[in-house]
Formats: structure tokens, sequence, C-alpha cells
């Protein structure tokens, strides 16, 4: 069932909260749009605007169609989560991490190592671990992460982060 339209502003009034009405409202749109992964990420369903089916741990920034995303650009600012689901077609809902435990998808020849800091990359849509010391603004807002996991350098490698953007 599709969510009704509101005004978030007044359904989110401590007064309203506890309204029966905007109560089965809030539920409605937590059971459709937002919810917990396997792996202890936070995760919302957003529309895949890639160009292509989704690649699990890509990260991803706006596009410019509401409610949905695209691949970073290289060195990217904007990054706000990592694709969870593979597969799912362009123009479809897919669900995106956007803080917690997830998987990213590290820059080709890219080792990670846990304790490591996490940044978008220069290649679109991949994560960089590094052991540098984060850099001044504005390239301290390419960091998405901490590793919590140490993978070898190879070819679409996977590697377990907690990202923080809440």
């Amino acid at each position: 069932m599709p969510i009704k339209s509101f005004d978030k502003r007044e359904v989110l009034k401590p007064e309203k909260v506890l309204d029966q009405e905007n109560s089965q409202l809030i539920q409605q749109i937590i059971k459709e749009k937002i919810t917990w992964t396997d792996e202890g990420g936070l995760a919302v369903r957003l529309t895949n605007k890639t160009g292509v089916a989704s690649v699990k741990g890509s990260i991803v920034q706006p596009h410019t169609n509401d409610n949905s995303f695209e691949l970073t650009e290289g060195n990217c600012v904007e990054c706000f989560g990592a694709v969870y689901e593979n597969g799912i077609a362009d123009g479809s809902e897919c669900l995106v991490v956007i803080s917690g435990r997830c998987q990213v998808l590290l820059k080709d020849a890219t080792a990670s190592t846990t304790k490591n800091w996490v940044q978008t990359s220069n290649v679109a849509g991949r994560a960089d671990a590094t052991n540098a010391s984060p850099a001044a603004a504005p390239q301290h807002f390419q960091e998405i992460g901490h590793c919590i996991e140490t993978k070898g350098a190879g070819t679409d490698v996977l590697a377990f982060i907690m990202l923080h953007f809440l």
C-alpha cells in the first residue's frame, strides 16, 4: 500500500505522535521505507538511478530525481550510503545503507585493514581504505567510515566498514 501524502512537521509533533492515525502512518512509513539489515546497518529504500542494475557495496550520492541515488563521482564529497541489494534494476526501489555496519566495494587493487578510515575514491562508486590521517576540509568530507574487516587487495572486493553518516 503506497504511503499517503503528509506533512512530516505535523505528524512528528510530540502531541501528534501518539495520535492513533498518525501513529499508524509513522509505522507504515517505517515498514515501507526504513529497515535494519542482517549485517547491522540502517537502510532506506530509494530509487536506483545508476543507469544499470544495482551492485552491492557501491557507494552512492543523491540523484537529481527526488528520492533516488546514483553512483558517487570520483573523490565525491556528497556520498550518503552504500547499496545493500544486488541486481535491482535501474528505476526500481533498492535498499541503501546510510549508517552502521555494511559492506562497501573497494577500488580495485585496494586492501582494507581494520581500524583504517574509509573515503570515496577517485573511481566512481568505489571506496578507498587508507591508513593516512584524514585530510582537512574539503577532502575530509570524502570520509564515509572506518574499516572493521581486513581484506587483501583484488578485484571487486567487498569489505565491512562502520558507516557513520548519522
